[in-house]
C-alpha cells in the first residue's frame, strides 16, 4: 500500500504534467490567433499578406465596413479636376477575380459576396477548383485590403481606354515595400463617376506622368449620382 508521501508526490506530478499541457495548448492557440489578421489590422497593413494570415471572410467584412456603399471624390492636379469612385455592394467578387474560378452569378455580384461572407468560397476552395488560376490570381486576392490605403493616399496615372486591356481610364496606386499595388478605374458611361474594376501588382510603373491629389473626400455612395 503506497504511503501518504508517495500519494502526494504522484498528485503533484500529475498536476504539473496537466498544467504544462494546458500552458502548451494556450500557447498554440495564441500563436494561431496571432497569425490571423483582423478587419482592424487591415486598416494599417503595409504589405501583401500570406493566405495563412488572411481569409476571404475577413476581406468581405473589411469591404463592407470601410469601402462598400461609399464614394470617394479625388480632387486631382489635372484638367479633369475631380474623379469620383463608387464602391457598390456587388463589386467585391469582380475586384477579387472570383469569376475566374466560378462562372455566372455564383462567382460575382451580391450572390458571390454572400458566399465569401459565409465561408462557402475560401482560398482553399478556389485552389481546389484550379490551382493554376489560384497561383496566378493569389497576389491580387491578398493585396485587396491595401485598396483602402490607396484611396486614402493615392497617386493617379491616366490611361487611354482604347489601348488598355480592360478599357480602364485611370490607375490609382501606392507603393508597398518593393511593389506597386494599383486599382484600375473605368468611367461609367455618360457620367463623371468611375467604377473600380481590377487590382494589379507591379514591380515597376509604366512611363507615364504621375498625377497628384489635392484632397480626398469620403461621401455617401449616391451623392451626385444620376
Amino acid at each position: 500500500m503506497p504511503s501518504r508521501r508517495e500519494n502526494v508526490s504522484a498528485v503533484a506530478e500529475t498536476y504539473h504534467h496537466e498544467t504544462t499541457l494546458s500552458a502548451s495548448r494556450s500557447f498554440l492557440i495564441l500563436g494561431e490567433n496571432n497569425l490571423s489578421l483582423t478587419v482592424a489590422d487591415l486598416l494599417t497593413i503595409n504589405y501583401i499578406p500570406s493566405p495563412e494570415e488572411l481569409s476571404l471572410q475577413t476581406i468581405a467584412a473589411f469591404y463592407e465596413q470601410y469601402l462598400m456603399n461609399r464614394q470617394f471624390r479625388f480632387h486631382i492636379k489635372h484638367r479633369t479636376q475631380e474623379i469620383r469612385v463608387r464602391f457598390e455592394d456587388g463589386a467585391l467578387c469582380h475586384l477579387l477575380g472570383i469569376h475566374h474560378f466560378i462562372p455566372g452569378q455564383a462567382g460575382k455580384s451580391i450572390q458571390g459576396h454572400h458566399s465569401l461572407k459565409n465561408g462557402t468560397i475560401t482560398f482553399e476552395s478556389l485552389k481546389k477548383i484550379s490551382s493554376g488560376q489560384f497561383e496566378k490570381d493569389k497576389q491580387r486576392l491578398l493585396a485587396f485590403p491595401l485598396i483602402y490605403q490607396i484611396v486614402k493616399a493615392p497617386t493617379f496615372l491616366e490611361l487611354d481606354p482604347r489601348y488598355d486591356e480592360i478599357r480602364a481610364n485611370w490607375e490609382v496606386y501606392n507603393r508597398f515595400g518593393k511593389v506597386f499595388v494599383q486599382l484600375k478605374l473605368r468611367q461609367t458611361k455618360n457620367t463623371i463617376f468611375y467604377a473600380p474594376i481590377s487590382v494589379l501588382i507591379r514591380n515597376q510603373l509604366p512611363a507615364r506622368k504621375r498625377i497628384g491629389v489635392k484632397m480626398v473626400e469620403e461621401l455617401p455612395l449616391n451623392e451626385g449620382w444620376m
